[in-house]
């Protein structure tokens, strides 16, 4: 009778753990599902396009604490959210590409991906799409110009 009792206790042991793995996504412009044969390349100073990422992440993520990336040459942001126990971590980084336009034209610009992991679930709805979203209004608000390529 004494093991009947425990099984119970077991079982949510094992769920909490299974749940404290949480997931991880991650989303690359390289990646859109927009249009066919292609992505979306930001033509801008590389300034101006870190000064956009990283106000899209403080209007986000007001209360979070956003770290530069220094790895070697990557270009970005680290931070995280953790709403009560919940802790996701998050890289904003962008990459310079040199791509094909539509008209046949070479043409270099910058595409950008976001990495989320943690124990949240649901990231990509709650957390990373709104951030892009928000991304895009910040180039758009320092006329920053987003066009579709062909990769080179």
């Amino acid at each position: 009778m004494k093991n009947i009792k425990t099984v119970p206790f077991n079982l949510l042991w094992i769920v909490f753990i299974i749940v404290l793995n949480g997931c991880a996504t991650t989303y690359s412009s390289l990646k859109s599902d927009d249009r066919t044969g292609g992505y979306e390349l930001i033509i801008a100073e590389e300034q101006d396009v870190l000064d956009a990422a990283y106000e899209a992440i403080q209007n986000r993520f007001p209360d979070t604490i956003i770290s530069g990336l220094v790895a070697g040459k990557e270009k970005g942001f680290t931070f995280y959210t953790q709403p009560l126990l919940d802790r996701t971590t998050f890289k904003f980084s962008i990459d310079k590409a040199n791509a094909i336009t539509q008209d046949g034209e070479t043409v270099t610009g910058y595409y950008y991906s976001v990495y989320a992991q943690g124990t949240q679930w649901f990231m990509e709805s709650r957390y990373i799409q709104p951030l892009i979203s928000e991304f895009k209004r910040m180039l758009k608000k320092k006329g920053v110009t987003l066009i579709w390529v062909l990769g080179e």
